[in-house]
């Protein structure tokens, strides 16, 4: 592999929810953590870090996950920690559709949000319908058992979750032979089949026009705009996409650039050769995120102009106000007199 495309695969990051979970559940059988990372070559922060681990990284830790505690059905457990209300804006969408068949189907839109490596179909029959994951070819075939158990739990358990009658009515099928620990298998998944000639869960059709209790209109609007955010920024894999999804506004302000630099494992003049070579600039991309946040703070009427202009990292509020009236043609001000009235016209 070359060094670039190695670097690149330092883009990739499997989400903190999967490893930070992971390492839960080893907590819970008395793991002392530091000391398993330790000997994994794993960072010692990965149990609380808001960044997920390189796919590099995620492979040692299923790695040595699997070699000293397989027996255990690690996947398992760790698929049961992740019920919709871990994936965020897609658990949020899922949970606020209308019907168990609409949920399923955003589910499947959206998998890629969090299904890294792996492929969600929803296969709809006459009497028997079922959800199918596969691994794809960039998931070592060692990790497949544990990774596919994982992910047939999480769903499961999100099928109950969104219409507890689902609860008896399924069957879990997996391509692998029964493992040691099938009896806790079946205690989280009911019926389980092994060596079968798919991993899917399947259940009666009739169920797909069930509808959920929690379905909310205007909850489903909100979470699927984030939905389609977020799937946006994962269709630009490329430097400038991820440091676009690190520029992230905290009380501390926005990450330098340097530190972005630093969480990709390379120097400053590398990144911004390879921004370079993108068509983009970390000033471009920081003045895209300032001119996201800004809007949002100004619709906050607690916030002083001048406040709101510090946050975003300008000591100088006239700075800030020039800034803005190129972003949107308005100064703060007369942006925030138009969002907060009520015949407001729409910004160009």
């Amino acid at each position: 592999m070359s060094t670039e495309q190695q670097t690149r695969n330092r883009l990739v990051r499997y989400p903190a929810l999967f490893s930070r979970t992971y390492l839960a559940v080893l907590a819970s059988w008395g793991v002392n953590i530091e000391d398993f990372l330790s000997a994994s070559d794993l960072p010692a922060d990965t149990a609380t870090r808001s960044l997920g681990l390189t796919q590099e990284e995620y492979q040692r830790l299923l790695d040595a996950v699997h070699q000293q505690f397989a027996d255990r059905g690690p996947g398992l457990e760790m698929g049961w920690q992740l019920p919709p209300t871990a994936f965020g804006s897609l658990g949020q969408a899922t949970l606020s559709s209308a019907t168990f068949g609409a949920a399923l189907a955003i589910c499947e839109r959206y998998w890629n949000l969090f299904g890294m490596g792996m492929a969600c179909n929803l296969n709809i029959a006459p009497e028997l319908s079922h959800i199918e994951i596969m691994a794809l070819p960039e998931i070592p075939h060692r990790h497949h058992h544990m990774v596919l158990e994982s992910t047939l739990t999480s769903v499961y358990r999100g099928c109950v979750a969104l219409l507890p009658e689902v609860q008896g009515q399924t069957i879990t099928e997996f391509t692998f032979a029964e493992p040691v620990y099938a009896g806790k298998a079946r205690h989280y998944l009911g019926t389980v089949r092994y060596a079968q000639s798919g991993c899917r869960i399947s259940f009666p059709t009739a169920l797909l026009d069930q509808p959920l209790m929690m379905a909310n209109a205007f909850a489903l609007q909100t979470a699927l705009l984030q939905c389609e955010q977020d799937q946006q920024l994962n269709q630009h894999p490329g430097f400038a996409g991820r440091i676009r999804k690190e520029l992230v506004l905290t009380p501390e302000g926005y990450p330098s650039f340097d530190q972005l630099a630093d969480k990709l494992h390379m120097s400053p003049r590398t990144l911004r050769r390879y921004l370079q070579n993108e068509g983009a600039s970390f000033l471009k991309l920081l003045n895209d995120a300032r001119k996201r946040d800004a809007q949002n703070l100004l619709e906050r009427p607690e916030l002083a102009i001048q406040d709101v202009a510090q946050r975003l990292g300008y000591n100088d509020p006239a700075n800030f106000t020039r800034a803005f009236r190129l972003w949107l043609g308005l100064t703060p001000s007369q942006y925030r007199e138009q969002k907060n009235s009520p015949l407001s016209i729409k910004l160009k």
